[in-house]
């Protein structure tokens, strides 16, 4: 029960606010699975990098880090892009 009450809720992206988060150094860990990429990201610093609104709710629990979930794309710059973040 406290899992569900405490843990915070994966917030969902768009696998473009995905890769700006990334290229930001803002993605701290991840997995990578067939269909989805889940993983923690920073929620320091997200001003010019993601509208207003979605900002506002990844810090409803506070500055941190914060869980995410995004769909996993046949994109070939994925591999590189996550090594020049080395994350």
């Amino acid at each position: 029960m406290q899992v569900v009450l405490f843990t915070p809720h994966s917030e969902t992206l768009s696998y473009r606010d995905f890769k700006v988060l990334l290229k930001a150094g803002k993605v701290a860990d991840f997995t990578l699975r067939e269909c989805t990429i889940t993983g923690l990201l920073t929620t320091e610093g997200l001003e010019g990098l993601l509208p207003k609104e979605k900002i506002e709710v990844l810090q409803q629990d506070g500055q941190g880090m914060h869980p995410f979930v995004t769909v996993t794309l046949d994109d070939p710059s994925l591999i590189p892009d996550l090594e020049a973040a080395r994350v």
